[in-house]
């Protein structure tokens, strides 16, 4: 018994630590799958509030305006703690570190079929979550996480590419 209290207060502990520096909000049991709100949570995760928010204003997918729903609610979730506990933080500071679209429930209905079969309709349900940290917390590094992930594929090709270019000439000089 004496361990489990232990980790209970060596996380609320850790909670009380990373408050004001993570701010979350959630849709749960939204009325979509897991998969189609991935599509779009990967485009915006790692990105500036808001960039993010412009992405997802202008993003035709059905899921982007859930998800548009969430980071709005996040960003307000910040502001108001932000403004409560007199934190030392810009709004504008803040990264999307985690967006997650985790599976929910699944309803399960039949479709009537000819010659008496049945088809299984799923009607699949997510639960959506949002977490906006600081610039320089563990989500952003230095640039903003999609352009910088960009950058470093980006850096990464052009290397490359310079290799291949440095042993054809090579090869052209040698002949």
């Amino acid at each position: 018994m004496a361990k489990h209290t232990e980790r209970k207060e060596r996380r609320r502990a850790e909670r009380e630590a990373r408050r004001g520096q993570e701010f979350r909000a959630a849709h749960r049991f939204a009325r979509m799958s897991a998969s189609k709100v991935r599509l779009v949570a990967d485009q915006v995760r790692g990105l500036p509030v808001s960039k993010a928010l412009e992405a997802l204003q202008f993003s035709k997918k059905r899921g982007g305006a859930l998800l548009l729903k969430v980071v709005k609610s996040a960003l307000a979730n910040a502001e108001y703690q932000i403004s409560e506990q007199k934190l030392d933080l810009d709004v504008d500071d803040l990264v999307l570190s985690d967006v997650r679209a985790d599976q929910g429930p699944m309803l399960k209905r039949w479709m009537t079929r000819a010659r008496g079969m049945a088809y299984p309709i799923l009607r699949k349900y997510c639960h959506i979550s949002v977490k906006l940290e600081p610039r320089g917390g563990r989500g952003g590094g230095g640039k903003e996480g999609g352009e910088a992930r960009a950058a470093g594929a980006e850096g990464s090709e052009k290397a490359g590419a310079a290799e291949k270019r440095a042993e054809k000439q090579a090869l052209a000089g040698a002949s």
